[in-house]
């Protein structure tokens, strides 16, 4: 059994909802991972983030107390060059597992796991992340003109976003923008609705203040999106009702 006054001050950690990609494997037991043919990394939905741990949805069932490797990336647009972008590897073992399916009876499974070896600068660079973004939701932005780069939604609406981004991009620049949005009140795989729609710049501000200082804060408008992409989002913002940084 774990410690109380341990427990309590990992609950004390700020967490943060986000919408991330990460893989994962399995560490121990070796058995557990020929049994569910994890050759290879399995990929999964990140949930919610902090210094200790995070919660994911994965569709492979994994028992408590499970040693798992974990791989993802933190993308911090306050920082410049090859340092907004830090690759984070970390041991965690699964401490809750809690069965989710949706109206297809598709299985995935919302597991909590806390961290057991995380380095000293990764849980610095979390915990900062954490504090500086109330709600984190990456994407990819390409065009004609560019390759697909990273990039931070800071709001978000049926019709429109706002972005934060080193990129410098032209008003009336055609994007494809992709990202991901998580209907918390759903199950299962609903959970998680995979947007790409098109879009073209209509505002380019250069942020000379705050912890985004020299980024650029772009508007885009949406030129292209699918009825049930509208319907997710109007949504998603009204049973949410979140505040981006």
């Amino acid at each position: 059994m774990e410690d109380e006054a341990e427990g309590q001050n990992r609950r004390k950690s700020e967490r943060m909802d986000v919408a991330f990609t990460l893989v994962y494997n399995v560490d121990k037991p070796y058995s557990l991972r020929i049994g569910l043919g994890l050759t290879n990394e399995a990929d999964a939905l990140m949930l919610n983030l902090s210094d200790t741990g995070v919660a994911i949805i994965t569709k492979h069932g994994i028992p408590l107390n499970t040693e798992l490797s974990i791989g993802f990336n933190i993308i911090d647009l306050r920082l410049t060059g090859d340092a907004r972008c830090k690759n984070m590897q970390i041991t965690g073992v699964v401490v809750s597992s809690v069965i989710m399916s949706n109206e297809n009876n598709r299985i995935s499974y919302r597991l909590g796991i806390r961290f057991t070896r995380i380095s000293n600068e990764d849980k610095i660079r979390i915990s900062d992340f954490v504090k500086f973004n109330t709600l984190a939701y990456s994407l990819r932005i390409s065009s004609d003109l560019i390759a697909a780069i990273d990039a931070l939604m800071v709001d978000l609406s049926d019709s429109c976003m706002s972005i934060i981004t080193q990129q410098d991009l032209s008003l009336g620049t055609g994007l494809s923008i992709k990202f991901n949005i998580i209907n918390s009140h759903l199950a299962g795989d609903a959970r998680w609705v995979k947007m790409k729609i098109d879009a073209e710049v209509t505002s380019n501000v250069v942020l000379l203040e705050g912890v985004y200082k020299l980024s650029r804060r772009i508007g885009v408008r949406f030129i292209n999106i699918s009825n049930a992409d509208k319907i997710a989002i109007n949504d998603f913002v009204k049973r949410n009702m979140f505040s981006f940084q």
